[in-house]
């Protein structure tokens, strides 16, 4: 993806920003996509105790 920005918008931008911020951006998702896998896994490891609890009641 940053490879194509640099030959589509090299003439009209600043190049060293754009990709700078394109790597952030990428970076930033990875950060997001392991946060909500965390999360998940969190709820999964949680789930059979509460069906414990509630099957007890």
């Amino acid at each position: 993806m940053a490879e194509e920005g640099t030959t589509l918008l090299a003439d009209k931008f600043d190049t060293n920003a754009l990709l700078a911020g394109i790597l952030r951006v990428e970076n930033g998702l990875a950060d997001v996509e392991g946060g909500i896998e965390d999360v998940i896994t969190a709820v999964k490891e949680k789930k059979p105790a509460t069906a414990q609890v509630n099957s007890a009641a």
